[in-house]
């Protein structure tokens, strides 16, 4: 049987890997609402691209590739997905 004091003990560690865990998962996905963003950014960029000289707006070029934003998305999905696994 666990003593009180082991119990509390116990109690501290699970709360402190919890909140540890939770902290890294607001980060992760406050780094995927960012990175959707600038893939919506790409997207949109390349579609104003397609457009005539005559319509087309001043759009700032994305600083990452497309395929590296995809890339990003989706190591952070994974990391994501091994965090709520744990």
């Amino acid at each position: 049987m666990l003593d009180p004091r082991g119990a509390s003990d116990l109690a501290e560690v699970f709360l402190r890997q919890h909140a540890e865990r939770e902290q890294r998962r607001r980060q992760l996905r406050g780094r995927l609402r960012a990175v959707n963003r600038a893939i919506a950014a790409a997207d949109e960029y390349e579609a104003n691209q397609a457009m005539p000289d005559d319509l087309r707006r001043e759009l700032p070029a994305p600083l990452l590739s497309y395929e590296d934003l995809v890339m990003l998305h989706e190591t952070i999905l994974e990391k994501l997905g091994e965090l709520e696994a744990r």
